[in-house]
């Protein structure tokens, strides 16, 4: 039963919308390494599949919609 629910669970993986870390990056105008902050500090999702780690389509877009201003946050 463990090899039905892996080849399961990796058949759903495909279905995620995803890009690399560097796609999102240009995505959401900033640099690979914020993109690493985002996911570390949960504002963005991202799995590993694979040997890559890939970020949800769905959280980037996510993001692009909630998107703060760019600058310092006002007082």
């Amino acid at each position: 039963s463990d090899w039905s629910s892996d080849v399961c669970s990796s058949d759903l993986l495909e279905t995620i919308p995803r890009m690399t870390a560097a796609e999102a990056a240009r995505a959401l105008g900033v640099s690979p390494s914020r993109v690493s902050h985002m996911i570390r500090d949960g504002l963005l999702e991202s799995f590993k599949y694979g040997h890559n780690t890939w970020v949800t389509g769905y959280s980037v877009e996510a993001r692009l919609r909630e998107r703060p201003p760019a600058g310092r946050p006002k007082r």
